[in-house]
Protein backbone atom coordinates (compact mmCIF):
# COMPACT_ATOMS: atom_id res chain seq x y z
CA UNK A 1 0.00 0.00 0.00
CA UNK A 2 1.17 3.51 -0.82
CA UNK A 3 -0.11 6.68 0.84
CA UNK A 4 -0.76 9.49 -1.65
CA UNK A 5 -0.01 12.99 -0.42
CA UNK A 6 -2.41 15.80 -1.24
CA UNK A 7 0.21 17.56 -3.37
CA UNK A 8 0.13 14.56 -5.74
CA UNK A 9 -3.67 14.74 -5.92
CA UNK A 10 -3.53 18.45 -6.64
CA UNK A 11 -0.92 18.02 -9.37
CA UNK A 12 -3.03 15.29 -10.97
CA UNK A 13 -6.13 17.50 -10.94
CA UNK A 14 -4.70 20.89 -11.94
CA UNK A 15 -2.13 21.53 -14.66
CA UNK A 16 1.17 22.42 -13.01
CA UNK A 17 4.86 21.56 -13.20
CA UNK A 18 4.53 18.01 -11.81
CA UNK A 19 1.16 17.09 -13.33
CA UNK A 20 2.52 14.55 -15.81
CA UNK A 21 4.53 12.79 -13.11
CA UNK A 22 1.55 12.76 -10.74
CA UNK A 23 -0.77 11.34 -13.38
CA UNK A 24 1.76 8.68 -14.36
CA UNK A 25 2.28 7.71 -10.72
CA UNK A 26 -1.46 7.36 -10.08
CA UNK A 27 -1.93 5.30 -13.25
CA UNK A 28 1.04 2.99 -12.73
CA UNK A 29 1.37 2.64 -8.95
CA UNK A 30 0.48 -0.76 -7.55
CA UNK A 31 -2.82 -0.89 -5.69
CA UNK A 32 -3.96 -0.17 -3.11
CA UNK A 33 -3.39 3.56 -2.95
CA UNK A 34 -4.49 5.28 0.24
CA UNK A 35 -5.47 8.74 1.39
CA UNK A 36 -6.82 10.01 4.70
CA UNK A 37 -9.98 11.97 5.40
CA UNK A 38 -7.65 14.97 5.79
CA UNK A 39 -6.78 14.71 2.10
CA UNK A 40 -10.09 16.22 1.02
CA UNK A 41 -9.70 19.00 3.60
CA UNK A 42 -6.18 19.76 2.40
CA UNK A 43 -7.37 19.71 -1.20
CA UNK A 44 -10.15 22.19 -0.35
CA UNK A 45 -7.59 24.42 1.37
CA UNK A 46 -5.16 24.32 -1.56
CA UNK A 47 -7.92 25.11 -4.03
CA UNK A 48 -9.12 27.96 -1.82
CA UNK A 49 -5.64 29.42 -1.90
CA UNK A 50 -5.58 29.15 -5.69
CA UNK A 51 -8.92 30.99 -5.84
CA UNK A 52 -7.68 33.72 -3.47
CA UNK A 53 -4.53 34.24 -5.55
CA UNK A 54 -6.46 34.31 -8.81
CA UNK A 55 -4.94 31.10 -10.19
CA UNK A 56 -8.43 29.55 -10.36
CA UNK A 57 -11.95 30.91 -10.40
CA UNK A 58 -14.42 29.63 -7.81
CA UNK A 59 -16.19 27.70 -10.57
CA UNK A 60 -12.94 26.08 -11.68
CA UNK A 61 -12.12 25.09 -8.10
CA UNK A 62 -15.56 23.56 -7.67
CA UNK A 63 -15.13 21.60 -10.90
CA UNK A 64 -11.79 20.26 -9.64
CA UNK A 65 -13.42 19.14 -6.37
CA UNK A 66 -16.25 17.46 -8.25
CA UNK A 67 -13.73 15.71 -10.48
CA UNK A 68 -11.82 14.48 -7.45
CA UNK A 69 -14.96 13.20 -5.74
CA UNK A 70 -16.30 11.56 -8.89
CA UNK A 71 -13.15 10.19 -10.52
CA UNK A 72 -10.23 9.91 -8.12
CA UNK A 73 -11.57 9.52 -4.58
CA UNK A 74 -13.49 6.27 -5.18
CA UNK A 75 -10.26 4.52 -6.19
CA UNK A 76 -8.49 5.16 -2.87
CA UNK A 77 -8.49 3.29 0.39
CA UNK A 78 -9.38 5.77 3.14
CA UNK A 79 -7.13 5.43 6.18
CA UNK A 80 -8.49 6.92 9.37
CA UNK A 81 -5.99 9.04 11.27
CA UNK A 82 -5.56 8.16 14.93
CA UNK A 83 -4.12 10.37 17.70
CA UNK A 84 -1.03 8.15 17.87
CA UNK A 85 -0.39 8.86 14.19
CA UNK A 86 0.07 12.55 14.99
CA UNK A 87 2.41 11.74 17.88
CA UNK A 88 4.44 9.43 15.64
CA UNK A 89 4.66 12.09 12.92
CA UNK A 90 5.76 14.68 15.46
CA UNK A 91 8.46 12.37 16.82
CA UNK A 92 9.67 11.55 13.31
CA UNK A 93 9.84 15.22 12.33
CA UNK A 94 11.88 16.03 15.44
CA UNK A 95 14.51 13.50 14.32
CA UNK A 96 14.79 14.99 10.84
Amino acid sequence: MLFVDTCVLLAALIPEHHSDAAATFLEEAPAPLAISPWSATELHSALGMKVRTGALSPLQAEAVLEGFERSLAPGFLILEVQPQDFRNADAWMRRS
